[in-house]
């Protein structure tokens, strides 16, 4: 941290140089990615846009268009234009693949490395706009949301656009133009635009549609994309609006024997003027056309040929929407089948369920695979499973389905989690147009999935169950509206079969019942992978599922190193089941050779859904205050595990694909967790060995190296502690959901106070002595008696460690590390020396924090935290502020393992730990509140800001600093206010609140935040520099009373003097002069 304070110095005293394009930010390194996605060829269009936005930002465009030329090596320029050339030429080779990236490592100048890949992957113009074109015709929104929808549609049109950019007039006739030609053409894009967004939208949204088409005027793109936002949210409202009665709602018309309505006298002759707009016929509308909404059982049709289009409309509902019937293409029954099942039901007759009619129903109900629906999950009393399918309603839409389980209505009316069998629930009643369940409980008949092969089992089954138990008819059956019931004959007139066809029914049952009731885990060698669960065809005709290509392994597995490690298993020989994952079929055989002694199981693991991205576990951002939403992590399958034998050892091969980001890999950190799961399951006191084999080193806080017995090669065997592997898995599977609740009380934490640390690093100047000091004054403030370690090198003087120790900060002399990939006297060259922290191993847990933060609340209870437990920065990654960490030596050898190897997408420490630790867990933000306002934060969002780092008692836990830190300002006012780039950083309640926490401290600890004579010239420049410019702040304007310009600590104290010449080179570090240090007490904060 302290490099960063004189990188904040050097751009607040910066000179005319910065608008030059030979100036580097201190920020601008080699290692640095302008642009999020790397050039792959097929996207170069894209990348040329984005690269060439970051470029004009760098302002380094002149190095790729050449516009800036090479100097001639006698020009003092040279070297300037050598240096940004190389920066350049780097960035733009981070920017691209790693095949691509070699293609282009020998170009001389950045200007050659560009035109090279604008020859090579740019394409003609043509063929591009036919394929954006043909792309746009082809788009429809389909299962999209209307956000996904409008984002892929809008990305294609402004790609085409930019190929077809209106020309510009060089003759200058268009200026004296005055029938607005080119206006009126653009409106006709705007209204091309329009029509083809709505064009792909789906029919549910045809009567918005048809509302902005019948405009006059068409509203603009983004009005219109709004509008069906607006229109989607409400019918999610309209189908998540909660249904309190259990009902069945059906639009049926009351029919005599004729099958025609009757309508009395007074009323013929009116309805013969009625016209119905669906058929075209007349005497009736269209809100009670038959063809609509069902003929009515019995009806006797005139012409034969409408017998085959016949429809029903008895559906549930969740609301009363009349819809036709053809277009509820996956109901579990046809036209035809509903019309002979109403028919039946409602007979006058006494007739028999004879075998044809059983048919019928069989292969009606049995079509489609239904169940129960409710509309939250606090309706459940049991959940025994999740899922994450979808289920088509009957009124068109289409929803996701979340989970199974129990619903209990009554005592006798319990729905439970059969997703597949049709049961019929009770009798009901209709009243006012409802079905009302009179008598529930008593009985159920069930029909299994169709299938040709099992309709005489549906007979035989329904014939016996129906038998069981007869329902009375009601002597009252003419009229719809009463009780529904089923009339039936003796059983011995009904279910007569042959003693053959019962031998095949009883085979071709068992049969059914052995393939659908398959295990999840298989003994037998053809199933020797992991992969989605086999469909019932799959199983039916011996297919093997298809493997995912994501959870391939292509590593070597070397048994003799295997075979070493097993050797050294002291209770190899006892071993029970030996539990295999992800591994082929003759490494199977070869595992059974290796250990004969022990059952080989090989585990079955369904594969994530494709939507399962390491971006949706690991979001930018998520809505921690569950101001509008909750939330979610989406789900990882988890392993079955096996009743027997016991699993001893579990062996998994896990991917790992070098040419792309390996340690963010979803199907790899699905495999680990499922070893994981499957080791903890482990009941009674006797351990479980896990083995991993894969070329890039496990989850290193997943299965910590603690816990690493021996590693030949590429095998790593390990032995959990089983507790904290449990604890480790009821986290949320990434930082998609908060591993802490937002309003975690402050509580007692009873650790190992003397194990637990708080900890901090101080390298290589003191400028954030008087930082550290302030934190561990805040610390002892919210009454935390944790020890207090920082760690320093050789360049933090006897003087400032005095100050150090009396604050409370136990003092450990580290070496330095470098960097190796930043350049020599670069802010980033010594921060990995971070990485001593995992040496701390007279600790169990450690909570880092900057030296630039103020602790406003206890965070001890972080302590029980895993590491790494830290909050999120941006894209996938976590802020190295704040952080949980476990030290230990061979973690810090993990890390120093790799820096050679791995980049940092920064440059420094934070990059490079987010590398390693990909798998971390995410805290609430105000326990690393980031002092800064975003750029485009509206007013009330700066408000909202400001009333937390001023709330008394305070909200937040933990206030970053960023920018210009407090010690190094006027205390008078945040000094961010008078440099334009950093006024993002500006507080003044922010500021004013540190210097409280200063005023606490003792009088002696306060002389190390006082000011040297080139920080007040610098601090006085910047604030000319703000008059000069008139900011509107007005903060420039502020008389100056902070005490400490009174207050002379060099040689030198003619400060004022030092503005005369600044900017130049006249005074240097050597014109201070290091104060003796004075008497201080060694004592900690907490008796203070």
């Amino acid at each position: 941290m302290s490099t960063e304070a004189s990188v904040s110095d050097s751009v607040s005293h910066s000179t005319n140089m910065e608008s030059s394009p030979y100036h580097l930010q201190s920020g601008d390194s080699p290692g640095t990615i302008l642009v999020s996605n790397v050039l792959t060829g097929e996207n170069y269009h894209t990348w040329s846009r984005s690269m060439m936005m970051a470029l004009k930002a760098k302002n380094k465009i002149g190095f790729v268009n050449g516009s800036i030329v090479r100097p001639a090596a006698t020009d003092a320029c040279s070297v300037l234009w050598e240096r940004c050339n190389n920066m350049v030429s780097s960035w733009i080779i981070n920017s691209v693949s790693r095949e691509i990236g070699a293609s282009i490592i020998c170009a001389q100048t950045a200007k050659d490395m560009w035109q090279d890949l604008k020859n090579r992957f740019t394409q003609g113009n043509g063929p591009r706009i036919f394929q954006l074109q043909k792309d746009l015709s082809m788009l429809t929104q389909e299962n999209m949301s209307v956000r996904d929808y409008y984002t892929t549609f809008k990305s294609l049109w402004d790609e085409l656009a930019d190929y077809n950019q209106i020309p510009t007039c060089s003759c200058g006739i268009l200026r004296t133009c005055t029938c607005d030609a080119i206006q009126q053409f653009l409106k006709y894009q705007d209204r091309q635009h329009v029509i083809q967004f709505l064009m792909g939208l789906n029919e549910c949204f045809s009567h918005v549609r048809g509302q902005i088409l019948m405009m006059e005027t068409l509203p603009e793109i983004n009005k219109v994309f709004s509008l069906m936002v607006q229109e989607e949210k409400q019918r999610e409202i309209s189908r998540t609006s909660a249904i309190d009665t259990v009902a069945f709602m059906s639009k049926m018309q009351e029919s005599n024997s004729s099958g025609q309505r009757f309508v009395p006298g007074n009323q013929q002759q009116r309805r013969a003027k009625l016209f119905c707009t669906h058929c075209g016929m007349t005497n009736h509308t269209v809100d009670k056309c038959y063809k609509v909404h069902g003929y009515p059982p019995g009806f006797k049709f005139t012409n034969s040929r409408q017998k085959g289009k016949s429809s029903s409309a008895n559906q549930v509902l969740s609301q009363p929407i009349a819809t036709p019937f053809e277009s509820y293409n996956n109901l579990p029954f046809s036209q035809e089948d509903c019309q002979k099942l109403l028919a039946l039901i409602h007979s006058q007759s006494n007739e028999t369920i004879t075998h044809q009619t059983a048919n019928v129903v069989s292969s009606t109900l049995a079509q489609t695979t239904q169940g129960h629906i409710i509309h939250s999950i606090d309706i459940f009393t049991s959940i025994t499973k999740s899922l994450n399918t979808y289920v088509k309603l009957p009124n068109g839409n289409t929803v996701p389905v979340t989970h199974l389980g129990t619903v209990k209505l009554s005592d006798n009316l319990i729905l439970k989690d059969e997703f597949t069998p049709w049961k019929m629930i009770g009798i009901a009643r209709k009243s006012a147009g409802l079905y009302i369940l009179q008598q529930s409980g008593a009985y159920a008949v069930e029909f299994p999935p169709k299938s040709n092969t099992v309709n005489s089992i549906t007979n035989s089954k329904i014939c016996e169950d129906i038998n069981k138990r007869r329902f009375q008819r009601s002597t009252d059956f003419k009229d719809i509206e009463k009780p529904f019931q089923i009339p039936i004959q003796d059983r011995s007139s009904n279910c007569k079969f042959s003693s053959l066809k019962l031998v095949l029914v009883i085979i071709i049952c068992g049969t059914f019942f052995t393939i659908l009731q398959s295990p999840a885990v298989y003994n037998n060698d053809h199933l020797s992978h992991s992969g989605f669960r086999s469909s019932f065809v799959e199983r039916w005709i011996g297919e093997r599922p298809v493997t995912d290509p994501r959870y391939v392994s292509h590593s070597d597995v070397n048994w003799d190193q295997i075979s070493n490690i097993i050797k050294k298993l002291n209770d190899g020989n006892e071993y029970q089941g030996i539990g295999l994952l992800n591994f082929n079929d003759s490494e199977i055989d070869n595992w059974r050779q290796l250990i004969q002694s022990a059952k080989h199981i090989v585990l079955h693991l369904d594969y994530a859904r494709n939507n399962v991205t390491w971006e949706s576990l690991y979001p930018e951002w998520i809505d921690e205050e569950e101001e509008s939403e909750v939330p979610i992590c989406l789900s990882l399958p988890k392993p079955k595990v096996p009743r027997t034998p016991r699993l001893d050892l579990i062996a998994v091969k896990l991917p790992c694909r070098r040419l792309g980001n390996w340690s963010r890999d979803v199907a790899r950190l699905h495999l680990q967790l499922a070893a994981a799961r499957l080791a903890a399951s482990a009941k009674g006191y006797h351990s479980v060995h896990v083995i991993f084999v894969t070329d890039c080193f496990p989850i290193p806080n997943l299965f910590t190296c603690k816990e690493l017995v021996v590693r030949e090669g590429n095998t790593w065997l390990y032995k959990p502690n089983l507790n904290t592997l449990r604890e480790k898995l009821q986290l949320p599977v990434g930082s998609c959901e908060l591993a802490l609740p937002l309003k975690v009380k402050e509580r007692v934490y009873s650790g190992i106070v003397h194990r637990e640390a708080y900890a901090t690093i101080l390298h290589s100047a003191d400028v954030y002595v008087c930082g550290a000091i302030a934190a561990a004054q805040s610390i002892r403030m919210v009454g935390s008696t944790r020890d207090l370690v920082i760690l320093v090198d050789e360049t933090i003087t006897d003087y400032h460690r005095g100050g150090l120790e009396a604050a409370g900060w136990k003092i450990r002399t580290i070496q330095r590390i470098r960097n190796p990939k930043a350049e020599k006297d670069a802010y980033n060259e010594w921060n990995y020396s971070k990485f001593r922290l995992w040496q701390l191993t007279d600790y169990d847990k450690i909570i880092f924090i900057d030296a630039d933060l103020l602790i406003l609340r206890n965070i001890d209870f972080l302590f029980e935290m895993p590491e790494i437990s830290a909050t999120g920065n941006n894209a996938t990654l976590f802020n190295s502020g704040v952080m949980v960490i476990e030290p230990s030596n061979c973690t810090f050898q993990l890390l120093m393992d790799h820096i050679n190897e791995i980049e940092s997408y920064n440059g420094g420490d934070q990059g490079y730990l987010n590398e390693i630790f990909t798998w971390w867990h995410r805290i609430p933000k105000h326990m690393n509140f980031l002092k800064n306002f975003w750029i485009g934060d509206e007013e009330e969002k700066r408000k909202m800001k400001t009333h937390l780092f001023g709330a008394d008692p305070s909200i937040l836990y933990v206030l970053h600093y960023l920018g210009l830190k407090p010690w190094l300002c006027f205390r008078d006012y945040d000094c961010n206010w008078n440099v334009d780039i950093l006024q993002e950083f500006a507080s003044d309640v922010a500021h004013e609140r540190w210097w409280k926490v200063h005023d606490a401290m003792p009088e002696k600890l306060q002389q190390f935040c006082l000011l040297g004579s080139r920080q007040k010239a610098g601090l006085e420049w910047d604030r000319r520099q703000a008059e000069k410019a008139n900011y509107t702040d007005g903060h420039w304007r502020i008389k100056i009373k902070d005490q400490r310009l009174q207050t002379c600590i060099d040689d030198l104290c003619f400060w004022e003097s030092m503005l005369w010449h600044w900017g130049e080179t006249n005074w240097t570090d050597n014109d201070i002069v290091t104060q003796i240090p004075p008497a201080i007490t060694m004592t900690s904060l907490s008796s203070l």
